[in-house]
């Protein structure tokens, strides 16, 4: 039973790290998309595409920070796209200046779509089997 308990705190534990990552990352993104929208001739037109990749990117990177922070395998990338989810969703109930103007299922898509992001995010920071290098044995004559 402890060693159930102590599997949970890890799991948490990287969870919380790797949310904030994720935030952290989305953040950096945002600026450094928020630049390069700026410097278009319409930054307007670019504001949602740029805004959705970076929440995207960092979906994957929250996944592949949860795999690195506790070896649960693809598992952690699926839990942490799935709290990324659920963070963005409450977040979204916060009023903004403009409405967004997508159906409530396209809006559900995308939040959903944060799942496989952060699966993919695992994968790609999961550990790789080690190869056997392929040496050949000298025969003795």
């Amino acid at each position: 039973m402890k060693e159930s308990n102590n599997s949970v705190n890890t799991v948490l534990t990287a969870l919380i790290k790797s949310i904030a990552v994720s935030v952290i990352c989305a953040a950096v993104l945002i600026l450094v998309f928020t630049l390069a929208a700026f410097s278009a001739d319409d930054p307007d037109a670019l504001v949602k595409p740029l805004s959705l990749i970076a929440l995207y990117i960092s979906a994957a990177v929250g996944g592949f920070s949860c795999i690195k922070f506790c070896d649960n395998g693809i598992l952690s990338g699926v839990i942490a796209g799935a709290a990324l989810a659920l963070l963005v969703f409450i977040l979204s109930f916060i009023p903004a200046g403009t409405p967004s103007g997508r159906s409530t299922a396209v809006t559900a898509l995308m939040y959903l779509a944060l799942i496989p992001a952060g699966t993919a995010g695992a994968f790609l920071g999961r550990k790789k089997a080690k190869k056997r290098p392929n040496v050949r044995r000298k025969i003795k004559r």
